[in-house]
């Protein structure tokens, strides 16, 4: 055992936002293995954390513009030198480290994504030109930069679909890709719990124990397939299947209009970030994530832990491990007749069908853990 310092980089440390919450996971995980662990970030939000983890924060602006990324990426380079970090780990690709584990694939593969939505040619010549606004320059430029700092030497890639976007870069970068996997999240709440925290949603919410609840994670409404999954929600209902749709995550009332148009005011609710995402969802019947972009499988990750069925696209980089726990894989985009016909078919077979959560089946898909990883490649034996 060779204790180590490492620097754990990435933009906020919310443990209700995705690339925080694997900040602390990781951190905590290096901890375990006897290591000092310093999460460097942008901003932070009250994170519960390990008193031992080490927390070195910005307060730089906000990384919504070009200042306030340039800002921080000044900041960040400065703190790395001034500190002397045995080693760094990056969870952007906009942010440079020895070690770089983007958690949502790179900005140019989410680029390309947001791209094949486009209809037609004009379509995508105003998403292109959209794409000069100095948010985007800025984010490809750091990614760029990031991607090509000489300090850096190897790429985590979290699935197949994240080593394919980097393929382009690690040919003009000689640097090596090694796969590894995130952890599933631990469950440990009871079946009485669960069913307890169910019927008090049920009384917030004004819903019945009868209704089947459907939760789409909703962060980008392009991107996490809010439209197929409506036009997909119509004919269920129409069809009698009593159902309620339950959006999870930054969902914003101004489409409440488009849900209104619908007809399904009284079949949608709103439940925001929530810091018991995890029971949530083992209260739940169905999870549906038609997303066109997400390489990571963070759509799913939690619902493979709750046991809860689950329906995903091929754009999903836990789509294998989803169909090994009898879940549904569909086309990406998501075509809303195809759609329907999966969630038919998943609430046909019943609650709670997936089988249970498997670590090794995860670890099959992709590889080693990601604390694992950057162990191994942190790991020497001392000369003789």
């Amino acid at each position: 055992m060779n204790p180590k310092h490492l620097a754990v980089i990435c933009d906020k440390l919310d443990a209700r936002e995705i690339v925080g919450a694997q900040a602390i996971l990781l951190a905590h995980r290096l901890l375990e293995r006897g290591h000092r662990v310093t999460i460097v970030a942008r901003s932070a939000a009250d994170p519960d954390i390990d008193p031992r983890v080490e927390q070195r924060i910005a307060g730089v602006g906000s990384r919504f513009t070009f200042i306030g990324q340039r800002r921080y990426v000044r900041w960040l380079k400065r703190a790395l030198d001034e500190s002397q970090y045995d080693h760094t780990v990056s969870l952007v690709s906009t942010l440079p480290a020895e070690i770089m584990a983007p958690m949502r694939g790179t900005f140019r593969g989410y680029r390309e994504a947001m791209l094949k939505l486009q209809f037609g040619p004009l379509g995508r010549l105003k998403y292109v030109l959209a794409g000069f606004t100095p948010t985007a320059l800025a984010n490809a430029y750091f990614e760029k930069q990031a991607l090509g700092d000489p300090s850096l030497s190897v790429i985590i890639s979290l699935s197949p679909l994240i080593e394919r976007q980097l393929q382009s870069f690690v040919t003009q970068l000689r640097v090596r890709i090694e796969p590894a996997r995130c952890e599933l999240p631990s469950q440990s709440s009871t079946e009485d719990a669960v069913a307890q925290l169910r019927g008090k949603l049920a009384r917030a919410w004004g819903l019945t124990s009868e209704e089947a609840w459907i939760v789409l994670p909703f962060t980008n409404p392009q991107l996490c397939g809010f439209e197929p999954m409506l036009r997909a929600m119509k004919p269920l209902v129409e069809q009698g299947v009593d159902a309620v749709l339950l959006l999870v995550g930054q969902a914003r009332y101004t489409h409440l209009a488009w849900i209104d148009t619908l007809g399904l005011r009284d079949r949608v609710r709103f439940v925001g970030k929530t810091a018991y995402r995890l029971e949530f969802l083992a209260a739940s019947d169905l999870i549906v994530s038609p997303s066109s972009f997400d390489p990571s499988g963070w759509g799913v990750l939690d619902g493979l832990a709750a046991k809860t069925p689950i329906i995903t696209t091929d754009a999903c980089g836990l789509g294998e491990v989803v169909l090994k726990q009898g879940g549904t894989v569909i086309g990406s985009p998501a075509d809303p007749s195809e759609l329907l016909r999966a969630i038919r078919q998943q609430l046909a077979i019943g609650q709670k069908a997936m089988k249970p959560p498997d670590q090794a089946g995860t670890e099959g898909a992709v590889g080693r853990s990601l604390a694992d990883a950057i162990e191994d490649l942190i790991s020497y034996k001392s000369p003789a």
